[in-house]
């Protein structure tokens, strides 16, 4: 781009629309050195208008260097905006190591924190986790919380006796990113150490901090994973939420042992719960799996029978369905009669099926 044509880009881009403005800040910031000059100034023109002074702090998060970070910071520290101050510390969650400094140095001011430690938490950055680990001190639950997200993000061996320490935190909000950002650092613990620090959760009073603690349950080896959730799935005090959350998670993790659980669950099923364990198996895509989890589904369809009216058509079609998806070669001869089913639905799914295999109706 030559240099007249660049500089009609940021005039457009003072100029302009709002759309105009867009459009150029897609063009600018891969200019680097040759724009960034002009940035600077007008980030620092306090009568340029702020939607301008927005779309350029935006644009320097692309273009991240020791200028950027101070002009951001001097910016958040100077405008009476809070809007563009977000905006300013936004784009130093961009500006790797030194923009996380600037967080950092924000952290202590009242007007900022909040939204500096929400920065830092999302950031991702390996230097932001000596402020997290510190934010998990704070009376604050609100920075507690965030520090602990932050902390997940991260999956670091530092962030695990805090996360841990966590479970037992008195606030809902706080337990419950405890719980959640355990799951980024499972690994990372001996399996026995988590089941024991989460398994109180599942009968925590607040129905959302035990949905986190079963769902990085299912995280853990298989058999603990079962050993911990299958309860859940058969106690009728269990809340429905909570037993939905169970069963998805289980089914996240093919092994033997969920095939058996749901085998053993399928007779007791309400018709909405057989629904959700067709679902479950439906996502066990890996071909390894595709004989024992044809087998069950089949066995589930042929053992509903042909009663008169037929509650269990929902289930008969999604089994059909999840039999094609799954490339179940060996339905194909149940799935041909099924094209010939009274009910037009189960046989318009059936035939779907057959289309799924590379199979036409007989």
């Amino acid at each position: 781009m030559t240099p007249a044509s660049l500089s009609a880009l940021i005039n457009r881009l003072e100029v302009g629309s709002f759309q105009d403005r867009w459009e150029v800040a897609k063009l600018l910031p891969s200019h680097g050195e040759a724009v960034l000059p002009r940035f600077l100034e007008l980030l620092q023109e306090e009568e340029s208008d702020g939607e301008l002074r927005w779309v350029v702090t935006r644009m320097l998060a692309e273009m991240p260097g020791q200028a950027t970070v101070s002009a951001l910071l001097d910016l958040v520290n100077r405008t009476a905006d809070s809007e563009l101050a977000r905006a300013a510390m936004g784009a130093l969650g961009h500006c790797g190591a030194a923009g996380m400094g600037a967080l950092v140095s924000l952290l202590a001011s009242p007007d900022h924190q909040l939204i500096a430690a929400q920065t830092l938490a999302h950031s991702g950055h390996p230097a932001s986790l000596p402020s997290l680990l510190s934010l998990t001190r704070e009376q604050d639950p609100t920075l507690r919380a965030l520090a602990l997200e932050g902390l997940g993000l991260l999956a670091d061996p530092l962030a695990v006796p805090p996360l841990l320490a966590a479970l037992a935190d008195g606030v809902v909000a706080v337990r419950r990113q405890a719980a959640l950002g355990l799951a980024a650092v499972v690994t990372l613990i001996a399996p026995q150490v988590c089941l024991e620090g989460l398994r109180p959760l599942l009968a925590d009073p607040n129905l959302s901090v035990a949905q986190a603690a079963a769902q990085t349950l299912g995280r853990l080896p298989s058999p603990l994973a079962i050993a911990a959730l299958a309860p859940l799935l058969t106690t009728p005090l269990t809340p429905e939420p909570l037993q939905k959350t169970a069963l998805q998670t289980l089914g996240w993790q093919p092994s033997q042992g969920v095939l058996e659980l749901w085998r053993d669950l399928w007779p007791q099923a309400t018709p909405a719960r057989r629904l959700d364990l067709i679902a479950a198996l439906e996502g066990w895509t890996d071909p390894a799996w595709t004989g024992p989890v044809g087998d069950r589904l089949r066995a589930w369809l042929i053992g509903l029978g042909q009663p008169d009216p037929d509650p269990s058509l929902p289930q008969k079609r999604a089994i059909a369905l999840a039999l094609g998806r799954l490339q179940v070669t060996q339905a194909v001869p149940l799935l041909r009669r099924l094209c010939h089913h009274p009910d037009p639905s189960l046989a318009l799914h059936a035939s779907a099926a057959l289309r799924l295999l590379g199979q036409e109706m007989a």
